[in-house]
């Protein structure tokens, strides 16, 4: 049979061979009976893709374009007459975007059986789906019908992510949640499912991580903060552990370079002072010297700071009571 291939770049292969077409409008139409099977009125359709022609223009295109298909593709794939064209639903035509809607109703019977149909079902669901509806296109009429088989694509990871986790797959669970966010960096329960799945595995760091991306994609995108569900996942105490482990985990790097800064500020200050003129060697000794004063007083500060914050904090909750 004749392969037509809708998700992703648009192509047709016949007899082993890719069939070349000479105009998108071409393409295009075709694209537009397999989608849409019924019977349409010529008038329609001359009117839908050469909107911009006059009514005998238009006219003509149509029929241009649906001689070139029977020559393609033969005489048998569409039937037509005077006033109205439809595909012929005896030809013998394979095409992936009414194969994945098959599919996807297929998923939908098969959620009440057990993992390993469903999985399947969702699985073979997903490989159909090579990229968005007629990726190259960009005619009025398929943008809805494009976001359409996007969103079923989306579902169908969603949902393949969600069984990952009940049969505690979570490397696969992390990988299919991260092609959800490749094609929808906002897409708050993919977020979640990655937080969960990081820290099922014990890695706080992650956790913590992709709780940030939600937070940010999530003000860039939307202008919208979590939802409860986002932030009940991410309990008070996780939040604490989480960033405590981050933090402790970039320790050995952190500590070595806020002194080499903390150092390198010391010894410029000495270099710079208006007395004696010190060499950098002294300036840098200058700087040992003064950085254990400089830390101290930077601990304090921070120390003063805590408690200030403290107060604050607690006057308001006894005004809030």
């Amino acid at each position: 049979p004749t392969r037509l291939l809708l998700l992703g770049p648009f192509r047709v292969e016949r007899a082993g061979r890719i069939i070349s077409f000479p105009r998108r409008k071409v393409e295009a139409l075709l694209a537009y009976l397999v989608l849409h099977p019924q019977e349409h009125a010529r008038e329609k359709l001359a009117a839908l893709f050469w909107a911009d022609s006059t009514d005998e223009s238009a006219r003509t295109s149509l029929r241009v374009a649906l001689n070139t298909l029977r020559t393609l593709l033969g005489n048998e794939l569409l039937d037509a007459d005077r006033s109205t064209v439809a595909l012929n639903l005896a030809y013998p035509l394979w095409c992936d975007a009414p194969e994945f809607s098959r599919v996807m109703q297929a998923a939908e019977t098969a959620h009440a059986t057990p993992d390993a149909a469903f999985l399947q079902t969702l699985e073979t669901a997903v490989t159909l789906y090579r990229g968005e509806l007629l990726a190259d296109f960009y005619d009025d009429w398929i943008l809805p019908e494009r976001e359409h088989y996007r969103q079923q694509y989306l579902d169908a990871l969603l949902h393949l992510t969600q069984r990952y986790r009940s049969l505690s797959e979570y490397a696969r669970a992390i990988e299919t949640a991260q092609r959800v966010l490749a094609a929808d960096p906002a897409n708050e329960p993919a977020h979640q499912h990655l937080m969960f799945c990081f820290a099922a595995l014990g890695n706080r760091r992650a956790a913590l991580q992709q709780y940030e991306q939600c937070v940010l994609a999530l003000r860039e995108q939307l202008a919208v903060d979590p939802a409860p569900e986002t932030t009940a996942g991410m309990t008070q105490q996780q939040i604490v552990g989480m960033t405590k482990g981050y933090y402790l985990s970039i320790a050995p790097v952190l500590i070595p370079v806020l002194l080499l800064q903390a150092l390198g500020t010391l010894s410029l200050l000495c270099l710079l002072d208006g007395g004696r003129r010190l060499t950098v060697g002294e300036a840098i000794r200058a700087g040992l010297k003064g950085l254990a004063p400089y830390l101290l007083a930077q601990v304090l500060l921070g120390v003063a700071f805590g408690a200030v914050g403290l107060l604050v904090l607690g006057g308001l909750s006894v005004i809030g009571g």
